[in-house]
């Protein structure tokens, strides 16, 4: 599913001593802050609470999430992203996957909980705020799960607005798509060349990273580090996508997605812009 957009994006720094939730709320106050996707760097977690992919333990869901699990912190944010809309009472709310050191400086990953997990430091975040459509939470019968989903909102343009031609779109796609395939397919419609992919949260059935990394767990949550898509290069390397993922066994993985081979599992959230 997409919808078009109009996009800016900045560089701020995210206030610790808040919760995530909250420190996203006050970095978008002089931006009239509803929808928005980025990621994050540096910095620490000072109190971390998070969720791991799992089986699901009923058969109203194919997967499902682990335990609450918490780390008092002080740990350091190795990158995260994050997808920012509207859940279903209309309140802002953030879906956030991240990848952070330990004390002994091992990479461990998580689906954060972001009005508990409180900052120290001040993270660097890399925001793309959407204009004229959002990421709303929706019910999806297909998964059983309240997902963000892109809607039209075209009253949430400045009112100085000049009418153009799309150049950016939110994105999510659906369970078993092949995200290479879909995302070169969605560039071809809307005639792009070259897309730059902004955010990026999600899941995978499983993955293989190149060359031949192959994560066997097939449950997992994952982050997009950096994406772009340039259909003038040869067929496999047109969709390049860089991703750490956690997956239900508690392993960490990071490197590029193999082309061709990797499907969603349960959404992936993205914003392409025309590059």
């Amino acid at each position: 599913m997409l919808a078009s957009c109009q996009t800016d994006s900045y560089v701020q720094t995210l206030r610790a001593g808040h919760s995530l939730l909250d420190a996203f709320r006050l970095a978008g106050e002089t931006h009239d802050l509803y929808s928005a996707v980025g990621r994050f760097k540096g910095g620490q977690f000072a109190d971390l609470h998070y969720v791991m992919p799992a089986l699901s333990s009923s058969p109203e869901h194919s997967v499902y999430y682990s335990q609450h699990y918490t780390h008092p912190g002080p740990v350091q944010i190795e990158q995260a992203s994050v997808t920012l809309g509207r859940n279903r009472e209309g309140e802002l709310w953030l879906h956030c996957h991240a990848a952070w050191r330990d004390a002994k400086g091992l990479l461990q990953a998580g689906h954060i909980l972001p009005d508990q997990t409180i900052l120290g430091g001040s993270p660097e975040l890399d925001i793309t705020y959407v204009r004229g459509a959002a990421f709303e939470t929706v019910p999806c019968p297909e998964t059983n799960f309240s997902l963000f989903t892109p809607v039209a909102r075209p009253e949430l343009l400045p009112a100085q607005a000049q009418p153009e031609s799309p150049k950016s779109w939110i994105v999510t796609l659906a369970p078993n798509q092949n995200i290479s395939a879909v995302l070169r397919d969605i560039c071809r419609e809307l005639g792009l060349t070259r897309a730059d992919i902004r955010g990026g949260v999600g899941s995978l059935v499983g993955a293989i990273l190149e060359p031949e990394l192959v994560v066997e767990p097939f449950v997992t949550e994952v982050l997009i580090e950096e994406g772009r898509i340039d259909l003038s290069l040869p067929a496999d390397q047109q969709v390049q996508v860089d991703v750490i993922i956690i997956d239900y066994q508690h392993g960490v993985h990071r490197g590029r997605l193999k082309p061709e081979v990797n499907s969603v599992l349960v959404t992936f959230e993205m914003v392409l812009e025309a590059a």
